[in-house]
Order: structure tokens, then C-alpha cells, then sequence
């Protein structure tokens, strides 16, 4: 999985356009089984920073717009 056929093989399945390849169970396992590996990397890179943004925008915004109507 890691070495370069399957660097390659990850890049031809990226960049096919032919979506049955992901019908067959095979592929489908492998992306299971990657996911599972880089999960917690997305959420704690990706999600995560993104619902802390927008807690923080929604309380600013609300703050300000209060803000605004008593002025």
C-alpha cells in the first residue's frame, strides 16, 4: 500500500473518471481501510478548526449586531 506501485495505484484511482471502479469491492475496501487510518487526522485538521470558526463568527456576528441596534 505504501510503496511506489501503490502510490501509483492510488493516483490512477484518483484520477480516473471511470466511477465503476469504485463499485467493485476491492477498491471499496482499500478506501475503507485508508479512511479509517487518516480520519481522525481530518477532523482534528479540518473539522474541527472549521466548527471553532464558525461558533466564534456566529457569537461575533451576534455580539455586533446587538451591538449595532443599541447605538
Amino acid at each position: 500500500m505504501n510503496t511506489e506501485i501503490g502510490m501509483e495505484f492510488w493516483e490512477a484511482i484518483s484520477d480516473s473518471t471511470d466511477l465503476s471502479l469504485f463499485d467493485t469491492k476491492a477498491v471499496q475496501i482499500l478506501i475503507n481501510y485508508k479512511w479509517g487510518i487518516i480520519k481522525p487526522k481530518v477532523y482534528s485538521s479540518y473539522l474541527y478548526p472549521y466548527l471553532a470558526f464558525l461558533f466564534t463568527f456566529s457569537a461575533w456576528s451576534n455580539f455586533l449586531y446587538e451591538y449595532r441596534e443599541y447605538n
